[in-house]
């Protein structure tokens, strides 16, 4: 049996570590080499809870970021596989097992698995946030990535290509598992490998929106001032329904006209968020060089 590690990088998650870190020390998968938590300076009692699991808890609060917790993980790590989760997800009792399975069954190197949402109140917000968020099944089959809330990766491949992206504060698992792609590895999707996913209400979907383009404007800091104007022209641009209805459809939702029309203006709002995490994500990089 394979040997596998299980990173998750953790800040101020003690409304969802607890359910997160019970599912992964009661995993159906008997070789679980390590379960290893990176707390990045959270301020809350996360580190308490993280504790009272058998569990590897380590701090790290030299970069601010999950791909640089995720980082220092790996290099605490010993297994031939590593899967990420995030602390706010809850994976199902035999998620590691059908990761491994699906590995082991195929020619991949990295397997990308299910994220499925969790609603609360079934808000415009939610349906947004569920059907825009983290497709991973569209990621891994159309662009050959991944997220990291559900990701397995043959160890040796972060020897060979380097870690992930430890400045990008979102979207450093997607260039990751694509860069790896683009240097010969292979990945594949796992429908039957999942994980639960809390939709966001509108602050949160906010502030994730704000951080995504962030992370783009840090991403194309070098694209030249065309190419920047132009991404950043794109983001202040509504999404047209047909691409609403399609998102729908991909997740097997329907909605009403109206609901077609608030779902319109929420992701326009959404946009026009991260355009101006854009501006200040290229901002941020120009003043540090």
């Amino acid at each position: 049996m394979v040997s596998v590690s299980v990173i998750v990088p953790c800040y101020n998650s003690e409304g969802t570590l607890s359910e997160c870190l019970e599912s992964l020390v009661n995993q159906s998968y008997d070789d679980i080499n390590q379960i290893i938590v990176v707390d990045n300076g959270s301020t809350d009692n996360s580190k308490t809870i993280a504790n009272s699991y058998p569990v590897n808890t380590f701090d790290y609060t030299a970069i601010q970021g999950s791909y640089a917790a995720r980082n220092f993980g790996i290099k605490q790590t010993n297994s031939e596989l590593i899967a990420f989760t995030d602390a706010d997800c809850t994976p199902h009792h035999d998620w590691i097992a059908q990761l491994v399975s699906c590995y082991q069954s195929s020619s991949a190197d990295l397997v990308g698995g299910s994220v499925d949402f969790n609603f609360s109140t079934n808000s415009t917000f939610e349906i947004h946030d569920a059907t825009t968020s983290m497709n991973n099944k569209r990621l891994v089959k159309e662009r050959g990535s991944s997220v990291t809330a559900n990701l397995l990766v043959r160890a040796s491949i972060f020897e060979d290509i380097g870690l992930f992206p430890a400045d990008l504060r979102s979207g450093g698992d997607v260039k990751w598992t694509r860069s790896a792609v683009r240097s010969g590895y292979e990945i594949t999707y796992c429908e039957t490998a999942t994980i639960k996913h809390p939709t966001r209400n509108s602050i949160e979907l906010f502030k994730k929106y704000y951080r995504l383009g962030y992370g783009e404007g840090q991403k194309i800091k070098n694209s030249g001032n065309i190419t920047i104007l132009k991404r950043i022209s794109i983001s202040l641009l509504p999404r047209p329904f047909s691409y609403i209805r399609r998102d729908l459809n991909f997740n097997n939702m329907s909605a009403s006209r109206l609901t077609l029309l608030q779902l319109f203006f929420v992701g326009w709002i959404c946009r026009m968020i991260q355009g101006y995490g854009k501006i200040n994500g290229i901002k941020s990089k120009v003043e540090s060089n």
